[in-house]
């Protein structure tokens, strides 16, 4: 939830959490990539464990975006620690395709040509950084992006997991969360999926304002606000039944 979980936060995503008889907790995290970020969010979740009045079998994490990845992979790391997962539109949950994938294949062929264009850059400014990182563990690079792989390590989630997920993400497009669905499916996981057609990515926050993946391009439109009332809707619904139930 990081920033955007302030009590005061303009999120309707937040504000509705903050509605609920939850113990709520936004940790922020260091921004290493593939590093000490993910150990931070499972510290985070201990922590959470055990503060007065918690319930420390039932924990779940909400993220969207790299927080959307770092939800799924505390769920990897901390499996009995992790009940229940909702990640919107969880960016790279496959390194190895992200970094190293052919821009004339699928899934990078058939996203728009704004999605590959966002992130190629986002590969080219992203790949020194983890380079360093798998430079500094003893494994392999090819080793070190499958480590920190969702999608490589799907089988070890044990949690009940929603995906939310749009075709009109130019950031995290759907095509490149289908390879962890499949994988999540494959592993015995009945991972619930929500995609809807019209919202750019952030769309799972809700947030207003002309910044991030909006910026320049106006108001959302009717069809984008029936989008995030439905998401989150379905991400309440799904955090109850797994909280309560």
């Amino acid at each position: 939830m990081r920033d955007v979980a302030a009590p005061d936060s303009d999120s309707p995503t937040v504000q509705m959490f903050n509605r609920q008889n939850w113990i709520i907790v936004g940790p922020d995290f260091r921004n290493a990539w593939l590093g000490a970020e993910e150990t931070d969010i499972v510290d985070a979740v201990e922590f959470a464990r055990q503060l007065p009045n918690a319930n420390p079998e039932r924990v779940a994490i909400f993220g969207g975006s790299n927080g959307g990845r770092l939800s799924l992979m505390a769920a990897i790391m901390a499996p009995r620690s992790v009940g229940c997962v909702v990640a919107g539109s969880p960016f790279m949950t496959n390194p190895v395709l992200f970094f190293e994938g052919d821009p004339t294949q699928p899934p990078w062929s058939t996203a728009s040509a704004r999605a590959r264009a966002w992130m190629s850059a986002a590969r080219q400014r992203l790949r020194p950084i983890v380079s360093r990182s798998a430079e500094a563990s003893s494994l392999s690079r090819q080793d070190f992006l499958r480590a920190h792989s969702v999608e490589e390590n799907a089988e070890r989630i044990q949690a009940r997991v929603l995906l939310l997920t749009s075709r009109a993400d130019e950031q995290v497009p759907h095509e490149f969360v289908q390879g962890l669905i499949d994988r999540l499916r494959v592993a015995g996981n009945p991972a619930e999926v929500l995609t809807v057609d019209q919202s750019l990515h952030g769309f799972y926050w809700g947030r207003d304002g002309d910044f991030g993946a909006r910026a320049g391009r106006g108001e959302r439109t009717a069809g984008q606000l029936e989008e995030e009332a439905l998401v989150r809707d379905r991400a309440l619904t799904f955090l109850n039944q797994c909280l309560e139930g």
